[in-house]
């Protein structure tokens, strides 16, 4: 199970951070399976930096999810971003 943890980066390929977000969900009922925060729309980057389009490219994601038992795992990847 996965505490009700979760955070999200994104940074350019200059390894410029250009998105934090993290997310607390209040249910933290180890009974009860904790929501996905990467379908929630106000979790996801909208494809700007600081209120303006991004350039188009690629651009380097990190998700680190916190478990139950105090040990984490960090996902990776990348996204390109076109218009």
């Amino acid at each position: 199970m996965i505490k009700p943890l979760q955070t999200n980066r994104i940074f350019n390929f200059k390894e410029r951070l250009i998105y934090f977000k993290t997310v607390v969900f209040k249910d933290s009922n180890p009974k009860m399976p904790t929501p996905n925060a990467s379908l929630d729309p106000s979790f996801s980057w909208n494809g700007t930096v600081n209120g303006k389009k991004a350039q188009v490219g690629a651009y380097v994601w990190y998700c680190e999810l916190v478990f139950l038992d105090g040990t984490t795992q960090l996902f990776k990847g990348d996204v390109t971003l076109i218009r």
